[in-house]
């Protein structure tokens, strides 16, 4: 005890003695100014004054391992305080060497700046059992240059609005430059794998250039490695390689997919790409033209319309050959900047003798191709919204709540003492599965994370420990309609508040243009008090960039016959279809055609069929239902219009 009382003393009087030495770390500055400097050791209280004592007034953000705060130089100058969670011992320690360790070695224009760091260990006092005991507490921080215009997240929009084509193009070439540094330049046959390439890990600074962060995730592979496999498999859905997810395969290729995917979200907005929607890939860069066409002409901004078109189809081409699923056909970071510039055509033939990699600050000479085509196709956009949620850090699985095809739901507590429902999945073991299950799960992260409606289920946050996927979502006590009507004979009172709850959720998805395609009791969760939500969004899709989607997709007795055909469109009015059947569901107890297999169900919707009415309902139930049930979607009333109906309306 007298050696910590000791301890502790000693670190009062350093902290005095450092507040004497006010230019002490005054290099820091300069550092800010040329990036010559190596990064310097700081102490963890110089960290505090600046940051004042880790504020939150100070933060800037929070992510997985950390929270960053802004720190203020006695110049005035800025900079980012990255500390990493205390309570994470083991993963904190090697993120931690991670970043500072690879940041260390790097200087370049579109790569963060490290300028300091602190790795301190020191004694405080805790409650332990009712006595107070001395304790070690471990801080682990980072000093980074501070970016005032935030990450590329913020600023993804369709080309209908948001940045203009100059400033992507300028993201664009700035990523592939940063990228090519890590892989080819900063030292040869020794790349750094990034891991976690994302719009979130893009830093912009005051001039928009696009500075690559957050190295937690790297890998440095030294001259006689060019791949290695992992058991572990950390970074973000829908950014994540294949053959990562799939076998645990690390290669640069990794991050070249990553990287694709970000150019073609960059570009339109979205991240969605052929392999997902079923088009071409030369209608799919027909259709982000046409998009942009539109977009130039209503503004004065474009003066070389042209030159911007060829722009945007090299950028799509680039991004789509990166995501091939087929690693060895994806090009190398100078391949790309070589496309950027011209100097060779997508099938790395050269084009011209201009072949050397520039700087940040090239400009580029693109391929003279023909991109005057104009014709529109259909596709399903699909986009991430960066959620403003709770965030779940320490947590105690309690009862099983559920099996699905990809997981498994559990109640689960936080040390705050707040319930929450935990969806946990293996990615390992989805063999076939993979790709499905993930693009499934990305998804409904990706839609949850944007709603904020009484009658849709509230997610919180996601967690990952090496192979298993953890997405913590609202607890709905009750569980599904499909249950609740199997322990109950739901009257038309029951069935009519639910119903009026569901169209008031399917009213503020069809506003927004999305569509969930899979409405029935199974994914409609039913609270204590009698509030009810949509969930399981992995088959939802957004439709505002077309007028319709085209895909089979949903299950098959509550699938609209617009849905089951595959020469149709279909949008709203499809949820409008499956609400009816499973309006039906909730009164008969059984599913649509409840005496037929699948595949003849299947028949008879695609000819348009509905279900059978039975004549023991109410009248205003059975009217409801054939509203809903049209055969053909014109003739369907949308949700907003059957919240009027009488069915829904009625007094308990």
């Amino acid at each position: 005890m007298v050696t910590c009382l000791l301890s502790c003393f000693s670190e009062i009087l350093h902290t005095e003695e450092m507040d004497s030495e006010p230019s002490r770390y005054d290099k820091l500055e300069s550092m800010l100014q040329d990036g010559s400097s190596e990064p310097r050791n700081l102490p963890l209280q110089y960290l505090r004054n600046i940051t004042d004592n880790f504020s939150d007034e100070r933060i800037l953000g929070e992510g997985g391992f950390g929270t960053v705060y802004k720190g203020v130089l006695s110049n005035g100058e800025m900079i980012a305080v990255k500390k990493l969670n205390p309570s994470m011992p083991g993963v904190k320690d090697r993120h931690f060497d991670n970043e500072a360790s690879n940041l260390m070695k790097l200087k370049h224009p579109n790569v963060v700046l490290l300028v300091g760091w602190c790795s301190e260990t020191e004694n405080i006092y805790v409650e332990y059992h009712g006595k107070y005991i001395c304790a070690e507490k471990s801080e682990r921080l980072l000093c980074l240059e501070y970016m005032p215009n935030g990450s590329l997240r913020e600023y993804l929009s369709d080309e209908a609005s948001g940045l203009g084509w100059d400033i992507r193009y300028k993201i664009i070439k700035g990523i592939c430059y940063g990228l090519h540094y890590l892989h080819e330049e900063w030292q040869h046959n020794a790349p750094i794998i990034h891991m976690d390439l994302k719009p979130s890990n893009i830093l912009l600074d005051n001039n928009m250039v696009p500075k690559i962060a957050d190295f937690g995730l790297s890998r440095l592979f030294s001259e006689t490695k060019t791949w290695t496999r992992t058991t572990s498999c950390d970074g973000t859905l829908g950014y994540m390689a294949p053959e990562y997810i799939n076998r645990g395969l690390i290669s640069t290729k990794s991050d070249i997919f990553s990287l694709g995917v970000m150019i073609i979200e960059i570009v339109t907005g979205y991240r969605d790409y052929p392999d997902e929607t079923g088009i071409s890939s030369e209608e799919f860069i027909k259709l982000v033209l046409k998009n942009w066409r539109n977009r130039m002409k209503t503004s004065h901004c474009y003066t070389t319309q042209e030159n911007d078109c060829q722009q945007i189809r090299t950028c799509t081409q680039i991004g789509l050959v990166c995501v091939d699923h087929n690693r060895s056909k994806r090009p190398t970071t100078r391949h790309i900047i070589k496309m950027l510039q011209g100097s060779i055509d997508f099938r790395g033939r050269k084009e011209n003798d201009a072949g050397e990699v520039l700087g940040s600050g090239a400009t580029s000479s693109l391929l003279p191709k023909n991109d005057s085509e104009t014709s529109s196709t259909s596709t399903e956009p699909l986009f991430y919204i960066s959620p403003n949620r709770r965030k779940i850090q320490s947590w105690n699985r309690g009862v099983l709540l559920g099996t699905g095809s990809f997981g498994t739901v559990y109640e689960g507590i936080s040390d705050e003492g707040t319930f929450f429902a935990v969806k946990e999945v293996n990615l390992f073991d989805q063999g076939h599965n993979a790709k499905k299950c993930i693009s499934q799960l990305e998804q409904e992260i990706a839609f949850l994370s944007r709603f904020k409606h009484e009658n849709i289920v509230q997610y919180y946050d996601t967690d990952k420990e090496d192979s298993k996927l953890y997405i913590f979502l609202e607890l709905v006590t009750q569980g599904s309609l499909a249950s609740l009507y199997q322990k109950y004979h739901l009257r038309d009172t029951h069935v009519s508040a639910y119903t009026r709850q569901i169209l008031n959720g399917l009213t503020y998805l069809h506003e927004r243009d999305i569509i969930h395609r899979d409405i029935k009791c199974a994914n409609i969760l039913v609270h204590a008090n009698g509030s009810v939500k949509l969930a399981d969004f992995g088959l939802a899709k957004e439709i505002s960039k077309f007028s319709a989607t085209k895909s089979c997709k949903g299950t098959v007795y509550w699938m609209a016959p617009e849905v089951v055909n595959p020469k149709k469109t279909y949008g709203p009015a499809a949820d409008i279809w499956s609400l009816g059947c499973t309006v039906l569901e909730m009164l008969t107890r059984q599913i649509p055609y409840p005496d037929l297999e699948w595949t003849q169900a299947l028949y008879r919707i695609g000819r348009e069929e509905a279900p059978a009415i039975p004549n023991t309902l109410s009248k205003d139930a059975r009217d409801f239902i054939s509203q809903c049930v049209k055969p053909k979607a014109e003739d369907r009333p949308s949700a907003s219009k059957l919240l009027e109906h009488p069915f829904v309306n009625r007094s308990v």
